[in-house]
């Protein structure tokens, strides 16, 4: 494919911008692409010498000068996908020598930080716009940990430029006039990463710079931003948002990943912002490698060149983007090289007494049930000897029902053999800025509760 070849092997940080277009969208106002050129080179001249960086810029312009001038040093930068002090210290201790970026002084970690400052004046020429080698080594991302510990991916510019490129290509990106977008990720995370830091640097884009968690947020984010406009969000944040009602400016394509959106939440989405809502299928390990329209089919389509195949160890993904065939976490049904549709990811899929459901679909019907503001399934740890689940458990933050209300109406839509026992009702789930849940918080909320009511 010739659009994802480049002269040299080598790509350019930016394309698809012009002299003083906006790069990125604070409350204040646009910053320009020039003043973007020249906030990387002045910090990359302040960086000390290290191999890895860790990144926790929350705002996404300066955790954008912050990966261009690592960049420039050919430094990775380090992504976790959460700020929890136990998760960061592990990081820290398997890359020696490395140092941190912030843009809050309130930020705190056992080495040497550097803040990000990006409120000079200062402006550079486009024609001073990096280029990178393919091969260079740019991030190492992490699992977020709501299966088992987090597990580190490194990725090359390569690999992330055309994965830019190929989403640009899907969603009609950069055609017209300049986009702008949302975020209710954070950029740390892979998808939140590839969307809102990628995709728009190849095709001029320019994004609002604070991550906005709340439906109130987001409307004051987009009263910010000229059409056309995007958001890049997740299920949790999209049923909050339709909760809310229709009150925000016209948005024209609205991204969801990180958990199944089901069809049903799709459709009000759509109908309650007069929008198309399209879901991104990935994985840590290989990025975004697929998308659909929810409210059309079950089947996903592949990017341009990438194809899976079932081998002895799963379902395997090459070409696009993907450096080296990977194995993605998923099972799937394939229907061709290029389509499938997604039974459940590996670790979601759970036999009880013979019978197969993925905690994802269950965790679907949980939320669809009226009244259900938020709610998840898990699996305890009190399984029999060889392994093999007897039973799942479940939290809902349901404050008009109680737990045989919940219960009566899952078993309508459900084998009786998944459901529930016991039910816990809570006042809101922990939910990290992708919308999901750690495993180790949702077994310690189980033990307290449990430890609660034998008291």
């Amino acid at each position: 494919m010739d659009f994802l070849t480049f002269p040299n092997n080598t790509a350019c940080l930016l394309d698809n911008y012009s002299d003083n277009s906006p790069v990125a969208v604070r409350l204040e106002g646009p910053v320009s692409v020039n003043k973007f050129i020249h906030d990387i080179r002045q910090l990359a001249s302040t960086l000390p010498q290290a191999q890895h960086v860790m990144n926790l810029c929350e705002d996404r312009y300066a955790f954008m000068v912050g990966f261009a001038a690592a960049m420039l040093c050919r430094q990775v930068t380090l992504m976790p996908h959460t700020i929890a002090p136990e998760t960061l210290a592990q990081i820290i201790k398997g890359y020696e020598g490395v140092y941190c970026l912030a843009d809050d002084v309130k930020t705190q970690v056992e080495v040497e930080t550097r803040f990000v400052e990006t409120a000079g004046s200062g402006e550079d020429s486009l024609e001073n716009t990096p280029s990178f080698p393919l091969s260079q080594p740019a991030v190492i991302t992490f699992t977020s940990g709501s299966t088992g510990n987090p597990a580190s991916h490194e990725k090359s510019w390569g690999s992330l430029v055309k994965g830019a490129i190929l989403a640009v290509r899907r969603f009609n990106l950069g055609s017209g006039s300049a986009y702008s977008g949302v975020a209710t990720v954070p950029q740390q995370h892979m998808y939140g990463f590839e969307t809102s830091i990628m995709t728009p640097l190849r095709s001029g884009g320019a994004f609002y710079t604070r991550r906005a968690f709340f439906p109130e947020d987001i409307h004051r984010a987009f009263k910010s931003l000229s059409p056309p406009r995007v958001l890049v969000t997740t299920p949790f944040h999209l049923r909050a948002m339709v909760k809310e009602g229709p009150s925000l400016p016209e948005i024209e394509l609205i991204i969801s990943a990180t958990a199944p959106l089901s069809s049903n939440l799709a459709l009000q989405v759509e109908n309650t912002f007069n929008s198309k809502v399209y879901e991104i299928f990935g994985c840590t390990e290989a990025g975004s490698i697929a998308s659909r329209r929810t409210v059309e089919t079950d089947v996903w389509k592949t990017y341009e060149g990438i194809n899976i195949f079932e081998t002895g160890d799963g379902f395997e993904v090459s070409g696009g983007h993907i450096d080296f065939p990977t194995v993605v976490p998923d099972t799937l049904e394939l229907g061709s090289e290029s389509e499938f549709t997604l039974l459940g990811r590996n670790q979601d899929m759970v036999n009880i007494a013979g019978k197969r459901a993925s905690l994802s679909d269950l965790n679907i019907k949980l939320n669809e049930i009226d009244g259900v503001e938020d709610g998840i399934f898990y699996i305890p740890e009190e399984n029999s000897e060889d392994g093999r689940v007897k039973r799942l458990k479940a939290f809902a933050v349901a404050p008009r029902m109680n737990e045989n209300d919940i219960i009566n109406m899952l078993a309508k839509v459900m084998d009786r053999v998944f459901l529930p026992r016991p039910l816990f009702l809570v006042d809101k789930l922990p939910r990290n800025g992708t919308g999901k849940v750690a495993r180790a918080r949702l077994l310690q909320m189980a033990k307290d509760m449990t430890n609660d009511e034998a008291t």
